[in-house]
């Protein structure tokens, strides 16, 4: 069946993903451009409605999965397409029941002046989640519902390319939130000077909504009865997850069944908060000779590749990681080889941008290759212009004919496997000299340099290790830094070309 998604901010991305894999033919008309790029890759996205109308047709279906697009509903289905979600006239009665206008204000009774005042932070919050202004204007609302507090009024903005402000007023006073969607933090601010434990409710309401690892709360008493000092108000333990170095899955056993079971993993980075990500179903998860390799579906990224409890892909965001690291990718290119890149991701969009390619694939490892066909579908490996190699990458190059390639990708971990930090320095000594032998004049190369801000043994960053080796054998070298929610953190990536 064609679904269109018609959104400001792609809040059902999940939805689409899940239709997706259901057979459905599903694109998306999202108007916000920071958005777009969720589900790249997997969802298509189209720019102007019109088209998206032609595409669908009055035989498909449209789901509008945000708020403010009621007129348009309503003229959509007055022309006979299938309409899924509210109208005018269900927005128009949202709005007067969520909200009152200016002249209802100088209505009201003014409150007590004197309240309590809750400072709450949240720390490793889903990125998508909190990016999302329908996710803020719904839970919001939700938490003020049976309240004796009355809405005033709402306004929220949004930042590029991610992050959002915005407030509630209230009879009683406001509910303020600013989000940082790349550090996965949200700065909360409720001040009521209505009933406290129904303003305690609020917070607790709004706080079971956000998706998150930690949350630090500080309640303060303000107003006149309390002069100028401020009063600190015991507030109970928040909860804490606890945490391995390694960001192995965790796992709890079912009473029911006795049995072990995957129930989230963690994403832990250098300059933000640990990421805990809930699993809806664990896939896989084995030992190879050379690493722990779990598939498993998530809430937030979908379906996820972790290596040695680390995530490598993501169904909702691994387009953005092999967009960057094929940024050189030229159409005039015939060959190219990729080491590492065992979930076939990087190998399908290089085809897809240029389908005269020849792909060669290095990978060290079979059982993820096998694990990524049955788990995530992948059948690239199939194609009859890709070439795989279950190979050690430094000995696949020792071999290689000099002058083979028109450009290389190295899709490889954030360690390679059976490299430490120490090591990391030799083997990329070794590594990127061979890849340099093996490209034709001229030919380019892009590596991924991890996270940003990650550091070797002695202490010096990756991306500055790599740059110092590349120049060793590499001219024009540049970088990049770009946001993949789904490592927790920004990404470096380098590129170069052979003179």
């Amino acid at each position: 069946m064609k679904i269109l998604f018609v959104s400001r901010d792609f809040s059902g991305a999940s939805l689409c993903a899940r239709l997706v894999r259901e057979g459905n033919e599903v694109r998306a008309v999202v108007s916000d451009p920071a958005s777009r790029q969720i589900f790249d890759g997997l969802v298509e996205k189209i720019e102007e409605l019109e088209i998206g109308l032609a595409w669908v047709g009055k035989e498909g279906l449209i789901v509008v999965d945000d708020v403010g697009f009621g007129e348009l509903q309503d003229r959509l289905r007055a022309e006979g397409y299938a309409v899924m979600g509210g109208s005018a006239g269900g927005e128009q009665l949202y709005s007067l029941r969520a909200g009152s206008t200016a002249r209802a204000f100088t209505c009201l009774p003014n409150s007590p002046p004197d309240g309590i005042h809750h400072l709450v932070e949240f720390f490793g919050c889903c990125p998508h989640q909190i990016n999302s202004q329908t996710f803020w204007e719904t839970i919001l609302a939700e938490a003020l519902a049976g309240a004796e507090i009355q809405i005033l009024n709402r306004h929220f903005c949004r930042f590029s390319p991610q992050g959002i402000t915005g407030y509630f007023l209230l009879s009683a006073s406001h509910i303020a939130i600013h989000t940082w969607p790349e550090h996965g933090y949200v700065a909360c601010d409720i001040f009521s000077c209505g009933c406290e434990k129904e303003t305690a409710a609020i917070v607790a309401r709004v706080t079971a909504a956000i998706n998150h690892q930690r949350v630090h709360a500080v309640a303060l008493r303000r107003g006149f009865r309390f002069g100028t000092g401020s009063e600190t108000v015991a507030m109970p333990p928040s909860e804490t997850v606890a945490h391995c170095h390694r960001r192995c899955p965790a796992s709890e056993v079912s009473p029911q069944s006795g049995e072990e079971r995957v129930v989230h993993f963690e994403i832990a980075s250098v300059n933000a908060p640990i990421l805990r990500v809930p699993v809806k179903e664990l896939l896989f998860a084995s030992r190879s000779a050379h690493q722990a390799i779990t598939i498993c579906d998530t809430v937030q990224f979908g379906r996820c590749l972790l290596l040695d409890g680390v995530i490598q892909s993501a169904e909702s965001d691994h387009a953005i990681y092999d967009q960057a690291i094929l940024r050189k990718l030229r159409p005039g290119d015939h060959k190219v080889l990729i080491l590492g890149g065992g979930d076939g991701y990087v190998a399908a969009l290089a085809l897809r941008l240029n389908p005269d390619l020849m792909v060669t694939v290095v990978e060290l490892d079979a059982e993820v290759v096998d694990a990524c066909k049955t788990h995530l579908d992948q059948r690239v490996f199939e194609h009859h212009q890709v070439e795989l190699f279950i190979e050690d990458a430094v000995r696949f190059l020792e071999q290689a004919a000099e002058a083979s390639w028109d450009g290389i990708v190295c899709d490889l971990t954030d360690f390679p496997v059976g490299c430490s930090g120490e090591s990391m320095k030799e083997f990329f000594s070794a590594i990127i000299p061979l890849a340099s032998q093996a490209l034709k004049a001229g030919g380019w190369i892009g590596l991924y340099a991890g996270s940003k801000g990650a550091v070797v043994s002695d202490q010096s960053f990756v991306v500055d290790l790599l740059s110092t080796i590349l120049a060793t054998t590499f001219t024009e070298i540049e970088s990049a830094e770009v946001l993949i929610s789904s490592y927790g953190e920004p990404s470096n990536f380098l590129y170069a070309r052979k003179a």
